[in-house]
């Protein structure tokens, strides 16, 4: 996908990067999710869904919890923060948390590592109101 080719072997996956670049890892190290970038946006709307199926929304909703908000940190001062309120309807997770949507319609996009200059200031990502 997007300029990348994994490939998997008996023990170990082969990334293929778009540059000529190859990563090889071992299989068992590795965790295939259903995302492109593998950045900490992503991450955080993926996570939010995971949590909100696995608790229930019955569950949340019963003890008063209407908004939840997933924050991944790549390092210090690199995070992105993912809020959203919970569904009535447990089967608009999936649709809502699709992160393949939120990458292709633009609503999150990869963001370039920070330079020197940039350490310590925050990089926040909020995606609070879906399309």
């Amino acid at each position: 996908e997007e300029g990348k080719v994994v490939v998997v072997k008996q023990s170990s996956l082969l990334l293929n990067c778009e540059d000529g670049a190859e990563f090889q890892f071992p299989k068992n190290d590795c965790v295939m999710l259903p995302i492109v970038h593998a950045t900490a946006e992503e991450l955080a709307i993926y996570i939010w869904g995971k949590i909100v199926k696995e608790l229930n929304v019955k569950l949340l909703r019963s003890r008063g919890i209407h908004t939840m908000e997933v924050t991944c940190a790549e390092a210090p001062g690199q995070e992105a923060l993912f809020r959203m309120s919970i569904p009535d309807d447990e089967s608009k997770i999936d649709e809502l948390c699709d992160v393949r949507k939120y990458v292709s319609t633009n609503q999150i996009q990869p963001m370039p590592c920070f330079s020197s200059s940039s350490v310590g200031h925050n990089r926040t990502m909020s995606c609070c109101n879906p399309k």
